[in-house]
């Protein structure tokens, strides 16, 4: 998967041009991940494509770590770098 050119913040929407690359190789079925930090609302929002479940997975276990409901969105395709 081809880096986004930009996320739009999960919280308040903001659009997010600075994206780092989240190291992927050990979850199986995520073809690609990345994060950006949000300086409007101080938050995080993660861009993730692989299999539905693995992807489902990925966001369950952000929950589990981060102690709360974790807000999910979807990406329009074609907002590639």
């Amino acid at each position: 998967m081809q880096k986004p050119k930009s996320i739009v913040c999960n919280n308040c929407q903001a659009v997010l041009t600075t994206l780092t690359t989240v190291d992927t190789k050990s979850l199986k079925g995520i073809d690609a991940a990345f994060s950006a930090h949000c300086a409007a609302c101080n938050q995080d929002t993660f861009a993730v494509r692989g299999q539905r479940e693995a992807v489902a997975d990925f966001f369950l276990e952000m929950e589990n770590k981060a102690g709360f409901e974790v807000n999910i969105g979807t990406a329009k395709s074609g907002n590639v770098a």
